[in-house]
This record gives structure tokens, sequence and C-alpha cells, in this order.
């Protein structure tokens, strides 16, 4: 099952965590989460509303492989501009190529009519990827929910 919640509010910290218990409250058998990485505080606020709620729930964040400050912070186990809730409670970080972030955008526009920012469409990107199907802690998960946040994309850029 794969299921999704566009967030469109970058509020608070507090709206932050409550998309994630909205999130388990829908799906509650849900055994992973696929959370969008920038600057951390959203990411932050995502995951700790997930572990809150499911302490058990895999939490993978995604970001570009040409912005991965949070994958190296993760596999050096320090902190290098990365919160230190985002390395102490995700339990992988997935990179994506700028190709296939757009493609995915692409892919979520013309399946489900769903416009989204290219960086939240990392978040499908991850999931499709290799590193997520052949990650041992992604292997016992059945029920993924991917966090999609954000939809200022112009359309015209975006199928050029």
């Amino acid at each position: 099952m794969l299921k999704y919640i566009h967030d469109s509010c970058d509020c608070q910290f507090v709206v932050q965590g409550t998309l994630s218990l909205e999130f388990l409250d829908q799906v509650p058998q849900l055994d992973a989460l696929i959370v969008p990485i920038s600057g951390g505080g959203l990411t932050s606020g995502r995951v700790i509303g997930a572990k809150a709620k499911n302490p058990a729930i895999r939490v993978f964040v995604a970001e570009p492989k040409g912005a991965d400050d949070a994958a190296q912070s993760k596999s050096m186990w320090k902190t290098h501009k990365l919160e230190p809730v985002i390395r102490d409670l995700v339990d992988v970080v997935i990179t994506a190529e700028d190709e296939e972030i757009l493609e995915a955008t692409r892919y979520r526009y013309r399946i489900l009519k769903v416009v989204i920012e290219p960086s939240a469409a990392i978040g499908l990107v991850a999931v499709l990827s290799d590193n997520f199907k052949e990650n041992l802690v992604s292997g016992c998960s059945q029920n993924v929910g991917i966090v999609l946040s954000g939809g200022n994309a112009d359309l015209d850029v975006l199928f050029e």
C-alpha cells in the first residue's frame, strides 16, 4: 500500500508534527515514512510526530545528491548542518539525482494529477530507488507513506 498526504502549509513546528500524527491516524498500520529534507526544521517536526505516535516506524529522509548534507552527516554520525533530532531518529537518508527528481515530479502530475515541487517528489524517487528496496531497514516495510510538501511548480518549465 502506498499513501500520501499533501502538506501545503509549512507553518509552525506544531503543524509539522501533526502532519505525521494525522498520517498515522489515517493509516495506523504505516510502518515506514518517507520525508523530504532541506534545512531540517520541517523534517524534525515530522520525525518527532511519527516516532511519538509509533516508536517502531522507520523514517527515511530523502535529499538531492547535489545537496546531501544530511546523508554526509548521518554517515559520519556527527552534526554537519544536521539537526540532532534527524541524526538520532531518522533511520536512513536516501539521495537522488536531479533528473530522477524531475521525472518523479512529471510522473506524479501525469498519474495522480497532483502538482508538487520537484523537491517534494524526492520521496517518490526514494521509495522507488534500489537503495530503498535493498536496504535491510526497508525490507520489512509493507505500508509506506510519502510526505509531499509544496505546490510551487512552473509546469511550463517542468515539461520542457
